[in-house]
């Protein structure tokens, strides 16, 4: 978990590089303003699942506790380091959805490296759970709007992409889903104290 933050901070800073270049504005139709913070925002809410890479075992609970908090802090660093190109304060008011997305993915992995023990069988589900969690409603919204020209946009509160345009809450589920998984984390470190 001691390197996810400086993971996280490379990721977003290469993303932010490549969205910078011209041949990378073109393309994804990104200019150098209010739509490239919006880019490195969709980046950084997908890599949570990917980039959490929490210790296993019972015992490691408060080192994962502390390593989601500084991921969670770096990604908000890069965020607020790109808050200059335009007046709309994105890096502040996307922090909420950021939290709810960085609670739920990091409770779920914590709580999978807590039962899994030695093996990361459970690290691999949560993460493929966690991906389709995210995934799948965007997904879904677009087959809806290409298919059937409606929005799925009630799957807002379990996809931090789809919530990203909404209250800044939406996705209040996620952080509902951490929430228990650190309270699953806790309770199998409390078993395991001597």
């Amino acid at each position: 978990m001691r390197f996810s933050p400086l993971l996280v901070v490379c990721l977003l800073l290469g993303g932010a590089w490549v969205l910078w270049q011209p041949w990378g504005q073109g393309p994804l139709g990104l200019a150098r303003d209010a739509s490239l913070q919006r880019g490195l925002l969709h980046l950084e809410l997908a890599l949570y699942p990917l980039a959490l890479l929490p210790a296993r075992g019972r015992q490691n609970l408060a080192a994962n506790a502390l390593g989601a908090l500084a991921t969670f802090a770096a990604a908000s660093a890069c965020a607020w380091l790109f808050a200059f190109l335009s007046a709309e304060p994105m890096a502040l008011s996307s922090r909420p959805l950021a939290l709810c997305a960085w609670l739920g993915c990091s409770g779920l992995l914590a709580a999978a490296a807590a039962l899994g023990g030695a093996d990361n069988r459970w690290l691999l589900r949560a993460r493929v759970l966690l991906l389709c969690l995210l995934g799948l409603p965007a997904l879904w919204n677009y087959f809806a709007l290409e298919y059937a020209g409606a929005t799925a946009g009630g799957l807002a509160a379990l996809s931090p992409g789809l919530a990203s345009g909404a209250s800044p809450w939406a996705c209040w589920p996620l952080a509902v889903l951490g929430a228990a998984g650190w309270a699953v984390a806790a309770g199998r470190a409390w078993r395991a104290r001597p």
